[in-house]
């Protein structure tokens, strides 16, 4: 078992909010969201002048909540997170991974996580169907290759998702 991979990473703000986004307007429930509000501002348009103008705002309000507010929200979360996470640390292994923060350091084999996907950006490590830990690649240290290399001879019961290498 090699354990001579170490990084330090810490996602900045904007790739945070790219993830953040993504699995908020991302697949059917991005969708629904999106459907929805186009909905209330279609209700709204087609009822202006026959309804009151407090029940236009309301749907125009509502209707904005998802293209507009959503996305201010997520990028005042995204600022939070950022200020409140520390730099992780991370041992990639062969056959396992060591994460550690805060002076805890956790042993984890690769197959725990349900999904691992080397993005275009970062490799998301997911821990849940939306929560993930995020290694910047700008932050590998030019060992992209040994990275991307450990991914690609993962045992077959890993779900890996290899995008764009370089």
């Amino acid at each position: 078992m090699q354990k001579d991979l170490k990084l330090k990473c810490k996602p900045n703000v904007l790739e945070i909010y790219s993830f953040l986004m993504y699995h908020s307007f991302s697949g059917m429930a991005g969708i629904i969201r999106i459907g929805i509000s186009l909905l209330f501002l279609g209700v709204a348009f087609a009822t202006r002048g026959q309804v009151e103008g407090i029940f236009t705002f309301l749907l125009v309000l509502v209707g904005l909540l998802n293209p507009v507010v959503t996305p201010v929200y997520l990028y005042l979360r995204a600022l939070r997170m950022e200020k409140a996470e520390n730099a992780i640390g991370y041992e990639l292994c062969t056959d396992e991974i060591y994460i550690s923060q805060n002076g805890t350091r956790r042993r984890m084999a690769w197959a725990a996580f349900p999904l691992i996907v080397w993005g275009r950006s970062s490799l998301m490590l997911y821990v849940d169907g939306s929560h993930a830990l995020l290694l910047p690649r700008r932050q590998m240290d030019g060992r992209e290759e040994e990275i991307f290399e450990i991914l690609r001879s993962l045992p077959k019961n890993c779900r890996v998702r290899l995008g764009r290498h370089h």
